[in-house]
């Protein structure tokens, strides 16, 4: 894809000039992508990212509950494959939100870690809380703007 766009538009793209972002589990892909290709990727925006995985049971009561407990399991292998891999990203410029209501309201310990994993290994990001967003594309066009200034600012 990258070819394609290099040859379309007449630009030269690299990690510089190039990034990812996604919302939701598009946002745990966004930071799974940099992670494995931080030669290609400079930067990356990852919005509500859902950190906390489902349990099928737990998906198939949804429509019922209305609210989800997430999974322990996904959550300590996220932490884990994130602190094991930090060092690739080292001098990458990440961005992470999440809002306050429905689904993101689980997000906030589980960013937490995250954010504990980034700082000690001095890797540059931003989280940022939106009070009130709940995990819905309204609200993630909403926080577009904030992610990309932080992210392209120098």
């Amino acid at each position: 894809m990258v070819p394609f766009i290099e040859n379309k538009f007449q630009v030269k793209l690299d990690k510089n000039n190039l990034g990812v972002m996604g919302s939701s589990m598009g946002g745990l892909s966004a930071l799974n992508t940099i992670i494995e290709y931080p030669e290609v990727f400079g930067f990356a925006g990852c919005l509500s990212t859902h950190w906390v995985g489902i349990k099928p049971g737990e998906y198939l009561l949804l429509p019922f509950r209305k609210k989800i407990d997430g999974d322990k399991d996904t959550i300590q292998a996220i932490n884990k494959y994130v602190a094991n891999n930090i060092s690739k990203i080292k001098d990458h410029k990440i961005y992470f939100d999440h809002g306050t209501v429905g689904l993101d309201y689980l997000y906030k310990g589980p960013q937490n870690d995250i954010n504990r994993i980034f700082s000690d290994n001095k890797v540059s990001f931003e989280t940022k809380v939106f009070q009130g967003h709940d995990h819905d594309p309204v609200d993630f066009g909403k926080r577009f703007m904030p992610s990309l200034i932080y992210l392209l600012e120098n």
